[in-house]
């Protein structure tokens, strides 16, 4: 009489794999999703992690500001020498009213191309407005006193120093972020929706221009293209990995190019862009 164990051993050694219904065998257990590449070597200097994060807002919004301190005070220094009044408060209120209105103009807007000519128009209007603004304000003002008011033209000479100062500035700030932006010092993360044709030439783009700024980590796309050559960028998922990917990833922008997407897809996507606050 044979032994049980050795009987129940030789069954369980005969036993076939378990099958599903018709025949398959169980289905392989899902792959983990890609990783998210990490930022390059030259993105971790620390001293440009601000600009880097921020964009280039506060930099130009700090060198305007600048310009205008700096230009009122060259007035003001000037107008205590030759004894003469000092238009100071009106400089101010000039200062005020331009930065408001470069702000409302979109030119603290990040871009991807910042060029002086470009904006010179904008910035010449928009100096202009702040001008007439801050003389019709005075003359309101003198009214509102019941004093008559004697246009100072003292006060040009203020607004005239800080338009030059302020496109000196311009053109010192616009040639620092190029520069950082070439070097790749300064980059945005971004993810580029869509691996077809128009996808991957958007991706070869930034990859070549670096001074745009954005820095493209891999593709979203559910059906990536099977034929064509490789891709220049990793395939990080199809659309649906979108959250996982900004927040691992710490991606900022999201280019989003031609795909098989549904529009139901495209409101979703536009709007987990919106909860993580990503351009």
């Amino acid at each position: 009489m044979k032994p049980v164990e050795h009987d129940t051993t030789h069954r369980l050694a005969r036993r076939r794999p378990t099958r599903l219904r018709g025949g398959q065998p169980p289905a392989a257990p899902f792959p983990p999703p890609p990783a998210v590449p990490g930022p390059p070597p030259e993105q971790t200097d620390s001293r440009w992690t601000p600009l880097t994060a921020l964009g280039v807002t506060p930099l130009l919004l700090g060198l305007d500001t600048l310009a205008v301190v700096g230009g009122g005070g060259i007035i003001e220094v000037v107008s205590r020498h030759l004894e003469v009044a000092t238009p100071a408060r009106k400089a101010l209120a000039f200062g005020v009213l331009l930065v408001l209105g470069y702000w409302l103009g979109g030119l603290y807007r990040p871009r991807l191309s910042l060029s002086l000519l470009d904006d010179l128009p904008k910035l010449v209007g928009r100096w202009l407005v702040a001008g007439a603004l801050a003389v019709l304000g005075q003359i309101a003002w003198s009214r509102a006193m019941w004093q008559d008011y004697i246009i100072d033209w003292q006060f040009l000479w203020s607004a005239v120093a800080i338009g030059v100062l302020v496109l000196l500035f311009r053109v010192f700030g616009y040639s620092l972020v190029r520069r950082l932006r070439s070097q790749g010092r300064v980059a945005h993360r971004t993810v580029v929706v869509g691996a077809g044709r128009v996808g991957t030439t958007v991706a070869e783009i930034l990859l070549e221009h670096r001074e745009y700024g954005l820095h493209p980590i891999g593709f979203l796309d559910a059906d990536p293209p099977r034929n064509g050559g490789p891709l220049p960028l990793p395939v990080l998922g199809g659309h649906e990995a979108l959250p996982r990917v900004l927040r691992e990833g710490a991606v900022r922008n999201v280019v989003i190019a031609f795909s098989s997407m549904k529009e139901s897809e495209m409101v979703t996507l536009i709007r987990t862009c919106d909860r993580f606050s990503c351009e």
